[in-house]
């Protein structure tokens, strides 16, 4: 593949449509209710990528599972036009992904429909065959790939290229399970609050900060530095014995925010490609840079790519 000498991020996880219905009124069960629809490029993986590639040091791929139907070539040129290459395996008889948001006039999510298992698709073969593993200065893994993909991967990356960063990004508390086998290898875990108690089997609901911090730090987990988001509360950043609590903005907001914490995720490790992954240059990145895209987001300064309604 033809690369600038930009440090290359490689991105490998979902992209899928994101379609969104909001009630004109209040939605009322066994009846046909009005609705506005939108549609957006969406997926972990992309908002990551999408993020990190506002950074114009850096060439960002994304590794990904999407069709040759009308919707997988959209996503790909949306994607192109926001500085991202997009890659897709194409595995045999795979259709574009798509998740459904159903909202009340407030914002307030009814029901989600997920059709988003495309990235399951994804193997260490399909991958390699795609990228030299010795390329990227970065690896981000989201937990869309199937727990087996994940430890091949990093395995594959970390024996080949010890020197690249390699980041996992939480999806759910359901699918964060997949990067038990594989955290070795890791050297941030970006999550929220209730994927890392998850990970740990911790069962706590209210507890002091400072307790909080001493049960979900990295070794507890497995990894080497957590970032944890809390939603409107603080981001909990983790290394081996040093805890720091940075404070977000108090934003609010009706607009329905299309993955403010995989902004905070793309924009921090943006700026970790260019220094030394330290605790200290965690803290500083995603205060500075990370946050700032998040708050972003969540007004809608930064928008999800718009695909036309079909």
């Amino acid at each position: 593949m033809s690369l600038d000498s930009n440090p290359l991020l490689l991105v490998i996880g979902a992209l899928h449509t994101d379609e969104v219905a909001t009630a004109k009124a209040p939605m009322i069960t066994g009846e046909s209710n009005p609705v506005s629809w939108s549609r957006f490029a969406g997926g972990v993986g992309a908002n990551v990528a999408r993020a990190a590639a506002i950074n114009n040091h850096l060439s960002v791929v994304l590794l990904t599972n999407t069709g040759n139907d009308k919707d997988g070539c959209d996503l790909k040129a949306a994607l192109a036009n926001t500085g991202v290459q997009v890659k897709s395996i194409l595995a045999e008889a795979t259709r574009t992904g798509r998740y459904s948001a159903i909202l009340q006039p407030s914002g307030e999510l009814l029901v989600g429909l997920a059709d988003v298992e495309q990235a399951q698709a994804i193997t260490l073969a399909k991958a390699r065959s795609l990228i030299n593993f010795q390329s990227p200065a970065a690896v981000a893994l989201d937990t869309n790939l199937s727990a087996s993909a994940i430890a091949d991967i990093s395995n594959a990356i970390r024996y080949v290229n010890p020197h690249c960063l390699i980041v996992a990004l939480g999806v759910s508390p359901s699918k964060i399970n997949r990067l038990e086998s594989s955290l070795q290898n890791v050297d941030i875990l970006f999550c929220n609050e209730q994927e890392a108690k998850q990970l740990t089997s911790i069962k706590f609901s209210e507890k002091p900060l400072d307790e909080k911090i001493r049960l979900l730090e990295p070794s507890a987990i497995g990894c080497n530095h957590l970032v944890i988001t809390q939603g409107n509360h603080n981001v909990l950043v983790c290394s081996e014995g040093q805890h720091s609590s940075i404070t977000v903005p108090n934003i609010h907001t009706s607009q329905t925010a299309n993955g403010p914490g995989d902004a905070l995720a793309g924009a921090t490790l943006s700026h970790l490609m260019q220094v030394t992954l330290t605790h200290e240059s965690l803290v500083q990145a995603v205060t500075h840079y990370g946050i700032p895209a998040a708050a972003k987001v969540i007004t809608g300064e930064i928008k999800a790519p718009a695909l036309n309604i079909s």
